[in-house]
């Protein structure tokens, strides 16, 4: 845990440089919970996202774009029959949303959007459940709205997954529901695409 701890220290001492250097236009903080019954596991989850300046199919009312998103999560969980109450987790993916034409940059904008990529988890179980390898695959889908004055801000529901795609068994695997609020930190923002209608 101290080096995972250690890692998430050091970005958000970073941040500011990070934003400076356009590395990093957006931060997210995620909270929830697993979705099994018979466990019960909390996440809490801090990201760094690098949004895309490319539109696709931007002739309708919605468009398609993305980002990348780094997050750093800690599982909190009862010890169950393995011993184990933590993870430590940080994953990269790339993010691809839907999201809705705007007439102003004022306008609520809704979007959907869904994501995979790699994971690395500090030990391979955690309450009654087993991964097997500490690599794994973290994948989401989620819809939300994007608000405020240049649609800084970011509220989404979430449904996240974690699994090693059976590289090795026992593949317990675990999912959770959770809800993340994000904010644009970088003065310089992505053109949005506005409707004309």
């Amino acid at each position: 845990m101290g080096q995972l701890r250690g890692v998430v220290l050091v970005a958000a001492l970073m941040l500011p440089g990070l934003a400076s250097a356009a590395l990093v236009d957006a931060v997210a903080v995620t909270t929830g919970t697993d979705s099994r019954a018979s466990t019960h596991v909390n996440m809490v989850r801090l990201s760094l996202q690098k949004h895309w300046q490319q539109r696709w199919f931007t002739q309708g009312n919605w468009y398609l774009t993305g980002y990348w998103e780094l997050g750093f999560g800690y599982w909190h969980g009862n010890a169950g029959d393995t011993g184990r109450s933590h993870i430590e987790a940080v994953d990269f993916r790339p993010v691809l949303r839907l999201q809705r034409q705007v007439s102003s940059r004022d306008a609520t904008q809704f979007y959907v959007e869904g994501g995979v990529g790699p994971a690395l988890l500090s030990a391979t179980h955690i309450d009654n459940l087993q991964f097997s390898t500490t690599f794994q695959f973290g994948s989401h889908i989620g819809a939300g709205i994007c608000f405020g004055r240049d649609h800084r801000f970011d509220l989404e529901y979430r449904f996240m997954h974690y699994s090693n795609a059976d590289i090795k068994k026992p593949n317990d695997g675990i999912s959770f529901n959770v809800v993340q609020l994000g904010r644009r930190i970088n003065a310089v923002h992505p053109p949005l695409a506005l409707s004309l209608q």
